[in-house]
């Protein structure tokens, strides 16, 4: 297999897999059809045996204007939409205070 074949299944493979996210809603209706979303993990300390937070803000592409501050969202890898945006809203999970949501 050459490299250039490499390369094309490795394009395939990423398609078919996106890399998919949940995280809260921290900015939003600040700039046309765009969320910011904080992302949690959780990381495993390799001296002191501890779970730490590690938190990430991504841009994501919102269409409709639909998601709210404070809302749990799940977002998805995609093609750069501008220089910031790679990600695109997928669907609102629930609203992080009291429950209520929907799945979209």
């Amino acid at each position: 297999m050459t490299n250039s074949e490499e390369k094309l299944e490795t394009i395939k493979t990423a398609q078919a897999h996106p890399q998919v996210l949940n995280g809260v809603v921290v900015g939003a209706g600040k700039m046309t059809k765009t969320i910011t979303v904080l992302v949690e993990r959780l990381v495993w300390h390799p001296k002191l045996h501890k779970q730490y937070r590690r938190s990430k803000k991504y841009l994501v592409h919102d269409e409709k204007n639909e998601a709210q501050l404070d809302e749990k969202v799940t977002i998805e890898k995609c093609r750069p939409i501008s220089a910031h945006k790679s990600f695109r809203l997928v669907g609102r999970v629930a609203n992080a205070e009291n429950g209520k949501g929907e799945k979209s």
